[in-house]
């Protein structure tokens, strides 16, 4: 599915689906599902990451992208993001996930409580 909506084919297409898949957790059987289908939530979580990274998006939003998943999975993910943000893509990571903060501190941070940006932390 993912192939078939990106617009790209072929061999070197594939390949690097499958390596994207591999470094976000997922396995390539993902690869030729229809898409969200027969997902747990937290290989949905990454699918999100895989489409970002395998589109190139030069702006991301990702929605609590680390809930529901281990604290292994957490630094993997964040590590991702802080490759895409090095590259220069914006990225709008939202979490309420204390590790993921911690782990995004180098990064400007912008706390929201009741819709107001209340700490400016970059």
């Amino acid at each position: 599915f993912l192939l078939r909506v990106s617009g790209r084919s072929g061999a070197e297409a594939l390949r690097e689906m499958r390596n994207v898949a591999e470094a976000v957790g997922l396995g390539r059987d993902v690869l030729f599902r229809e898409l969200h289908r027969g997902l747990s939530g937290g290989e949905r979580k990454r699918l999100e990451l895989l489409q970002a990274l395998f589109f190139r998006s030069k702006y991301v939003v990702l929605d609590e992208v680390d809930s529901g998943v281990d604290v292994e999975s957490v630094e993997r993910i964040v590590g991702i993001v802080k490759e895409m943000a090095e590259e220069g893509r914006g990225i709008l990571y939202i979490t309420h996930n204390p590790l993921s903060l911690a782990l995004l501190s180098s990064f400007p941070i912008l706390r929201m409580e009741g819709g107001r940006i209340v700490d400016n932390e970059g």
